[in-house]
C-alpha cells in the first residue's frame, strides 16, 4: 500500500519522495527518463510509513504496461501495486523538509482481472483538503483500459511534516483501491548561481 518537472519562475522542484509497490529499496531503472530513485514502501523506519490498513495486499504482473505519457514511471514500477481488500489503503509518513508546498502525483494501472460486473472506484481522502476528496478514480475508465497508466496529480499542495491520508472505495465499488506508485516533490526557492537549477532527487519508496 505504500505502497516533465513543473518549474515556475523563481521556484524549482528539489526534494522528491517516490513510493512504489515492490520488495526492495532504493532502485534505479534504466528506462526511467528522469533517473529517479524508487524506494519501497516495505522499508522499516521509525515513525515512517505506518498505520497500514488491515487487508492491504501486494500484487504484481508480468504483462507490459503502457507508460509513455507525462511523467513516464518505469514499467517495473507499474507492474507492482498494493490493493486494499477491506476497502482502504492508509498512509502516514514523514516528509523531510516540510511543512511546505508540493507537487504530487499518483500512478495507477489496473493489473488485476475484474469480472464484467465488477468495478474499482475509490477516492483520495486528504484531511483538510475536501476538494481533493471529491473526484472518483476509476482506473480502467480514466486510463482508459487495463495495463495503461493513469496519473492524476496536484501542482500546489500545502503539506505538513507528518502526512496522513488514505484511498477509500466508494459504496458502489466491488473492489478496494489500488495504488502502483506515488511521487511528492517539494517546491524550493531557486537561488540564482546555485546548482539548484534542476530537480535533485531526495527520497523514494516502493509499494
Amino acid at each position: 500500500m505504500f505502497t516533465g518537472w513543473l518549474v515556475l519562475a523563481l521556484v524549482v522542484l528539489k526534494k522528491s519522495l517516490f513510493i512504489h509497490c515492490v520488495y526492495f529499496c532504493h532502485i534505479r531503472y534504466p528506462d526511467d527518463p528522469f533517473d529517479r530513485i524508487w524506494e519501497s514502501d516495505s522499508i522499516k523506519k521509525a515513525n515512517y510509513l505506518v498505520d497500514v490498513a488491515a487487508g492491504t495486499r501486494k500484487i504484481s504482473t508480468n504483462k507490459s504496461i503502457e507508460v509513455s505519457t507525462d511523467e513516464m514511471p518505469p514499467m517495473k514500477v507499474m507492474q507492482t501495486a498494493v490493493v486494499g481488500t477491506n476497502g482502504s489503503l492508509t498512509y502516514r509518513l514523514n516528509l523531510d523538509g516540510f511543512p511546505g508546498f508540493a507537487w504530487a502525483v499518483t500512478y495507477f494501472a489496473e493489473i488485476e482481472d475484474l469480472a464484467e460486473n465488477e468495478s474499482r472506484k475509490f477516492r483520495l481522502v486528504l484531511p483538510g483538503n475536501a476538494e481533493i476528496s471529491k473526484p472518483v478514480v476509476n482506473i480502467e475508465e480514466n486510463a482508459p483500459g487495463k495495463y495503461r497508466l493513469y496519473e492524476p496529480g496536484y501542482t500546489n499542495l500545502s503539506l505538513p511534516f507528518v502526512l496522513s491520508f488514505k484511498f477509500a472505495k466508494t459504496s458502489d465499488s466491488a473492489r478496494g483501491p489500488l495504488l502502483n506508485a506515488m511521487e511528492i516533490n517539494e517546491y524550493l526557492e531557486k537561488n540564482d548561481g546555485s546548482p539548484d537549477g534542476k530537480s535533485v532527487l531526495h527520497d523514494m519508496l516502493f509499494v
